[in-house]
């Protein structure tokens, strides 16, 4: 058997899913044979040029059960950067609770805003944290998927909540509330720190509060490790997620 058709079978017994495998097998397949044609023009017979392309993927078998952990995905995967977002909201409100207990003792503003500061630095690094921790492992398509819904619905919330308000019917203005309260709630990381800063215009703010969270679970799922320190295995994983 030839040293890349015996790789491929160690790779591929690593991956549960069909479709990933032969997509595995054609992808790597095709890289083995470019860096066996690379080690044959420096000099290497067919047969050494294919151990070296070998050699340098490194071991089949992680490499073959990190691509499994890598492209396995359920439909849990979809809603895992909501569930890290959901702990970080629970754990921001516990955080609040204890500043509610504290804006009673502080009466100066700027010590308050400091405060407040620091508990969105603390919330920001929680999203890298916990996304480093629990995202970073899947698929670009499931973060893109999944923060973006989660953009879009912020969004909706807060447009349809700002339209509301500034309406000239004065019922339809205090419904309005109810969006832009569920907003706060739902993203409750940041909206104490922008409500704080009075200079900042209500359209701005609510979009602020809308975009920040989305935006750091997705920096957060970008702090992952390469699988591999093989070059050609970097980009194929890149070209599949």
């Amino acid at each position: 058997m030839r040293e890349i058709d015996s790789f491929l079978e160690k790779v591929s017994s690593q991956i549960k899913t069909k479709r990933t495998k032969r997509y595995v097998q054609l992808e790597l397949s095709h890289h083995l044979e470019q860096s066996k044609q690379k080690w044959i023009e420096r000099g290497f017979n067919d047969l050494d040029a294919e151990k070296k392309a070998v050699e340098e993927m490194g071991d089949p078998y992680k490499i073959g059960s990190n691509l499994n952990k890598t492209h396995a995905t359920t439909a849990f995967s979809y809603f895992k950067p909501w569930f890290v977002h959901i702990i970080i909201v629970i754990i921001s409100a516990l955080m609040f609770n204890v500043l509610q207990v504290m804006d009673q003792l502080i009466v100066n503003h700027i010590f308050r805003l400091i405060i407040y500061v620091a508990q969105t630095a603390l919330v920001i690094c929680l999203y890298f944290y916990f996304g480093r921790k629990l995202l970073s492992d899947l698929p670009k398509r499931i973060i893109y998927i999944s923060v973006g819904s989660l953009l879009v619905l912020n969004l909706a919330i807060a447009l349809s909540g700002y339209v509301m308000m500034n309406s000239s019917n004065h019922i339809t203005a205090e419904n309005g509330q109810f969006p832009i309260m569920l907003l706060m709630v739902f993203n409750h990381s940041f909206h104490m720190i922008l409500t704080s800063i009075s200079v900042i215009p209500d359209i701005i703010n609510i979009l602020l509060i809308s975009i920040l969270s989305p935006l750091f679970l997705y920096i957060g799922s970008k702090n992952k490790k390469d699988l591999f320190n093989h070059t050609l295995i970097k980009s194929f994983c890149h070209n599949m997620s």
